[in-house]
């Protein structure tokens, strides 16, 4: 088998920055993700996202077979919090392994629509020393 050495300058990476318009917007604690996304992501394939703008929350909610879990965030735990309705629907999976390592230190930018968009994430890694952006793309039924 046969492998090519790349020079790092031969490279060309250019950031990967959609022009997507959100509806939505809040900054949460990473523990409150992470408590949600683990609880659905043990007894559900899909952990629903909703923004109540009548109760001004986010709500996390799973149903498995024999269960259901529900997490609300209400508006006075969230920062630049700007509601509209939002019911999007996520793999639990995906999303376990990417909050998996938030604690409540780490604040988690979040950016809904409805479910023809993706939700933008954003918190930071290595002790703030960089941050991971990531766009999940919703189930679309």
């Amino acid at each position: 088998f046969q492998l090519s050495v790349f020079k790092s300058e031969d490279i060309n990476i250019t950031e990967f920055n959609p022009d997507f318009e959100y509806d939505s917007k809040a900054v949460v604690r990473g523990e409150e993700l992470n408590k949600a996304v683990d609880a659905a992501d043990r007894f559900a394939d899909y952990i629903h996202i909703k923004i109540d703008t009548s109760s001004s929350e986010l709500i996390l909610q799973a149903e498995g077979d024999t269960d259901l879990t529900e997490r609300t965030i209400s508006e006075q735990d969230m920062e630049n919090f700007t509601a509209s309705d939002v019911n999007s629907v996520y793999m639990a999976e995906l999303l376990s392994h990417l909050t998996k390592e938030l604690d409540d230190t780490n604040s988690v930018k979040m950016r809904l629509s409805q479910t023809d968009r993706p939700m933008f994430l954003r918190f930071p890694i290595a002790d703030g020393n960089g941050h991971t952006e990531c766009y999940i793309a919703p189930r679309i039924s």
